[in-house]
């Protein structure tokens, strides 16, 4: 069950707490062995945790250490969307909107949610300019999956040229995995 939709009940809020505490405790060990990636997992999902609780303050430090971090485009993608729920949930939707536009930046996936998330809350011209811009950008390591997500958007908002753009991209980005596909095919495994 999504975070957001679990929030209120005295007996989610209890559970929640008893999360949050244990989540504390994994990010504090993960801080100790250095690994960023166990760190925003143990972020996010205190983050999660506080907002079942009903602590959205804290919930937003916790998403917000993530954010901040960088590690990669899954865990900010995650994050700042979250960054938004918190947002939407506190009455600014202008500090929502932002999130949302960051949350655009985190690869053309995360574009793809952004934009469809943009469009049920009102902000179309929001929704095309992420799209736009994450055509743009180089790299990406969502693959094909990512693109082909948001070449569906921008085809919803009429944006045709830009969506064959898109279905180019993860047409690459298949085509970039073929070597490595031909390597296990032949049983080449490690290089070796």
């Amino acid at each position: 069950m999504p975070f957001w939709k679990s929030r209120g009940a005295p007996d989610a809020r209890s559970s929640a707490l008893a999360d949050a505490q244990r989540f504390e405790a994994d990010l504090a060990a993960a801080r100790t062995t250095g690994d960023s990636d166990a760190q925003a997992r143990s972020a996010i999902f205190l983050g999660e945790a506080r907002f079942r609780a009903g602590d959205l303050d804290g919930a937003a430090a916790a998403f917000q250490q993530v954010a901040d971090a960088a590690v990669n485009e899954a865990y900010s993608g995650c994050a700042r969307s979250n960054l938004f729920v918190v947002a939407r949930d506190s009455g600014d939707r202008e500090t929502a909107r932002g999130h949302l536009m960051q949350a655009a930046r985190c690869g053309p996936a995360w574009a793809a949610t952004s934009c469809a998330t943009m469009r049920v809350e009102g902000w179309e011209d929001d929704a095309r300019a992420a799209a736009t811009a994450a055509l743009t950008r180089a790299g990406d390591s969502s693959g094909a999956t990512g693109w082909t997500s948001l070449s569906e958007q921008l085809t919803e908002m009429g944006m045709f040229d830009e969506s064959a753009q898109a279905l180019q991209k993860a047409s690459e980005a298949t085509l970039a995995l073929r070597p490595a596909a031909d390597q296990l095919a032949a049983g080449d495994v490690g290089g070796a």
